[in-house]
């Protein structure tokens, strides 16, 4: 290498001897160096291999035909030695691109104070401030987009201090039409202690031309005011439906089939679900959970707590049972205390599906309705009328129908249940449109067979039995006429059959449609109904009072189902006041 030409940069040459005395071509001698620190190794030097580089540093000088070139920028670092010849020209800090050592260039620059956005590097920068600045856009325009709107559902249990049901709109009762809704009439009277008071011994079983009527001033009750198309005023009876669960008039009603062996079979069945009722007052169809039961087989496996504790509350109302006066007065008022607990509330009403489906709401509506009607008690008022406005809401408004979830196409099984709920909240002077009425007849004669004597499940069918006899039973509630051909076709039909040995879903429907329609059919059925449900009840151990039959209803239900059902068929006589005029109260009422 000649002696102007200048080192690589970040590498230096080893000092010449006799360097240190004079230096050539400078014009004086130097003075004495001082020691050399150690060298100082750049940054880049592993990475630097001289020998192999394929370039040669630019010297600084010029070459014909070319602009002078930027003088090269050196790192700020100790030189070990320097050309004599260009010792006293340092070269300014001016970032220079070195195209064999890009990271010494880096390097140089940032120390030099370069900006880092220009230059090729502005547009890596700049795409990685626009790529977080978007996702974090789209992160914000998912969030706002998937927000849940605001929730209506508020379980009323949640808190230790339950706040009451949405209170429901104000019910427009003509006082012209019903002076007291309170379960006391105008004259001061019960409609119990009226209809009693106008059952007069030797009118039993007679007729008589100067009997009370539906539209007599004194004889009223809550069972008859207010009815709406589909359910007419109870064959004529001036008596509320629900009225003859106790007292003289049940006395009086059990003529018609009842017996003191099937009293007896109801009290103990009624025992047997006092003593399987869970602590805070529901029952399960499950009854082994929570320890309630450790000897009962036969558990069942539906879920709904809503559902099992409607229907094992249902015998209770039967037998007169309240919260109020009977035996089982906390029985009643503990599962009264946990439906209302259960009740949602949501825009359609008070929602009493317990996460299953309609079935718990119809049955757990009929529960608390039954209870309402008996008792008059206020505290009940504002869960039934919000769990009425639920069903009426969750009506099929084109088919007229019910079935599992609100506005679902209905089926017969459902919509008897909820046309039984809709009967109860009648009672208690709850207006319903007369346009549920409607849809529901709709419903009725799209599933009816044979002019109206057979029902199917979802369509017209023959050959369905429980399905027709829901349906017949609706007509009855729905005006028909005793005299009905098709009602007397399809009655003949059940009667026929005679009652299940298994199915006691279709006993429950059927033995209601032969006590209401009666004559020969009636006794025929009731007597083997009634014998049977008496020598199938348990009779020892620990589950002595149910029942059990294995069937698609019985295995989800268990033996609580299986029990309740079975006391409601042998409380067919006094549990609703029969429709077709009355063998007992007279012929003709």
């Amino acid at each position: 290498m000649s002696a102007d030409a200048q080192p690589p940069l970040g590498h230096s040459h080893p000092v010449a001897p006799g360097m240190g005395d004079a230096a050539p071509g400078i014009g004086g001698p130097l003075p004495p160096l001082a020691p050399l620190p150690p060298p100082v190794v750049p940054l880049n030097a592993p990475q630097v291999k001289p020998a192999s580089s394929p370039t040669h540093p630019v010297p600084p000088q010029t070459t014909p035909g070319h602009p002078k070139p930027r003088p090269v920028a050196k790192p700020i670092v100790a030189q070990t030695t320097s050309s004599p010849k260009n010792a006293p020209r340092p070269a300014p800090l001016v970032a220079q691109p070195v195209v064999e050592e890009p990271t010494a260039k880096l390097t140089t620059s940032v120390a030099a104070g370069a900006d880092l956005f220009r230059g090729p590097r502005k547009f890596v920068v700049s795409g990685l401030v626009s790529t977080i600045v978007h996702c974090l856009l789209v992160i914000m325009l998912a969030l706002m987009g998937t927000s849940r709107p605001e929730v209506y559902r508020v379980y009323l249990e949640s808190t230790g201090e339950r706040p009451r049901p949405v209170q429901p709109e104000t019910l427009n009762i003509s006082p012209s039409t019903v002076a007291k809704t309170t379960g006391v009439l105008a004259g001061g009277e019960s409609p119990q202690a009226m209809a009693l008071a106008s059952i007069q011994a030797p009118t039993l079983g007679k007729r008589t031309d100067d009997r009370p009527t539906l539209h007599s001033p004194t004889l009223t009750s809550p069972g008859n005011l207010g009815v709406g198309d589909l359910l007419t005023p109870v064959g004529g009876s001036p008596f509320g439906m629900l009225d003859g669960r106790d007292g003289d008039l049940k006395r009086s009603l059990l003529q018609d089939g009842g017996s003191d062996a099937s009293e007896i079979a109801v009290a103990r069945g009624l025992r047997w679900l006092a003593a399987h009722q869970r602590e805070d007052g529901s029952w399960h169809f499950n009854h082994l959970q929570d320890g309630v039961c450790k000897y009962c087989r036969n558990p069942g496996n539906h879920g709904s707590t809503t559902a099992s504790t409607g229907l094992a509350l249902l015998p209770f109302l039967g037998a007169g049972q309240t919260h109020m006066r009977g035996e089982y007065q906390e029985t009643v008022r503990k599962a009264l205390e946990f439906l209302k607990k259960r009740t949602i509330a949501t825009p359609l009403g008070g929602d009493l599906q317990d996460g299953v489906n309609l079935y718990s709401q119809a049955i757990a509506s009929l529960a608390l309705c039954e209870a309402y009607a008996m008792t008059r008690d206020p505290e009940l008022a504002p869960a039934c009328r919000e769990a009425i406005r639920f069903i009426v809401n969750a009506q099929d408004k084109n088919g007229g129908g019910w079935r599992y979830f609100p506005g679902q196409v209905g089926d017969t099984t459902v919509t008897g249940w909820m046309l039984m709920a809709l009967k109860s909240g009648q009672l208690t002077y709850m207006p319903i449109s007369p346009e549920v009425w409607t849809g529901a007849k709709r419903y009725l004669d799209f599933v009816q067979d044979d002019g109206g004597a057979a029902y199917g499940y979802q369509a017209p069918n023959k050959q369905d039995a429980t399905m027709t006899a829901i349906g017949l039973l609706c007509r009855m509630y729905a005006g028909w006429p005793r005299s009905q051909a098709a009602l007397a076709r399809g009655v003949r039909m059940l009667s026929k059959r005679g009652p299940s040995e298994h199915d006691l879903y279709y006993d429950y429907y059927a033995t209601q449609v032969l006590r209401h329609y009666g004559g020969p059919e009636w006794t025929d059925w009731n007597l083997k109904m009634r014998e049977f449900l008496i020598g199938t009840q348990a009779k020892e151990g620990h589950s002595s009072g149910s029942w059990y039959f294995p069937d698609k209803h019985g295995d989800q239900g268990g033996r609580v189902y299986n029990t309740a059902m079975a006391i409601l068929i042998l409380e067919v006589y006094y549990r609703h006041l029969p429709i077709y005029g009355s063998r007992v109260l007279g012929e003709g009422y």
